[in-house]
């Protein structure tokens, strides 16, 4: 477990990704220097879920695998569950949270959110609700069996850029066209989430862009406008499935950003 002075970042499982899928169109003797494929040519990612204490509430910043992934996912993607999100919080004493903020709703940054945490407010945009109900053809896979569960959800729809309390929820569209960043501004504390944007720290460099992307272009300007801020505002930079470190403080520039310090 990864913990700051009001925050930590919960283990929620692995699962893999093809690397064309993870990569892009970064080449394969660029990412290989850094990440090894399995038997099934597939690269391992972890479900990271930052958890933060504010004014004795406790919120989450996506819900991960879930505790019992599809079947069918799961054996698509191998997902295994060496840790999982509801043990770490009973092991901290932390009984009840008090918000979820969604980056998005892929299947594997919600499977605690509508099955674990009943009564929780979800704040979500309110675009990627409709992609939930309504998923296009080539999205369709990463929104699962959470569907039919997700209208009894205590769902907040947010239009736009969003100020609660001390988080900031920026919408970025990108990776989902209803994809969302959140940072969270406390005394010493500063941290952006980013979501798929920035999913490990090898996907810092701007140009780095998943293939599940659904407007690159949008991504990689809002990745720079991001990068930037993290640098000028001194942010720790939390990673959605990094499997070596949980995050890092950034410098240098946004159109190359060089890690300062890992966050593990």
């Amino acid at each position: 477990m990864t913990r700051g002075n009001d925050f930590f970042v919960a283990k929620d499982g692995h699962f893999t990704l093809d690397p064309g899928a993870y990569f892009g169109i970064t080449p394969r003797n660029v990412w290989s220097k850094s990440f090894s494929v399995n038997e099934q040519y597939r690269v391992d990612l972890r479900a990271n879920i930052p958890v933060i204490e504010d004014d004795g509430k406790f919120y989450i910043i996506d819900g991960g695998l879930g505790s019992s992934p599809d079947e069918k996912v799961s054996v698509w993607f191998q997902c295994r569950k060496d840790k999982d999100l509801m043990d770490e919080l009973h092991s901290r004493g932390i009984g009840k949270i008090d918000g979820i903020f969604q980056s998005h709703l892929h299947f594997d940054h919600m499977g605690h959110t509508f099955t674990d945490f009943p009564g929780t407010p979800v704040y979500v945009s309110n675009t990627e609700i409709g992609n939930m109900r309504h998923p296009d053809e080539l999205s369709r896979a990463s929104y699962t069996k959470w569907k039919d569960s997700f209208h009894s959800a205590n769902i907040r729809p947010l239009f736009g850029n969003t100020e609660i309390g001390n988080f900031s929820i920026i919408r970025t569209s990108g990776h989902t066209t209803g994809h969302q960043a959140i940072i969270y501004r406390k005394g010493s504390t500063g941290i952006l989430y980013a979501g798929d944007l920035i999913p490990s720290s090898f996907h810092l460099k701007p140009s780095r862009i998943t293939a599940i992307d659904s407007m690159p272009l949008s991504t990689l300007r809002v990745k720079k406008d991001l990068l930037r801020r993290a640098i000028d505002e001194k942010l720790l930079v939390l990673f959605s499935h990094d499997t070596e470190h949980s995050g890092a403080y950034i410098g240098g520039d946004s159109s190359d950003p060089k890690v300062m310090e890992y966050f593990d």
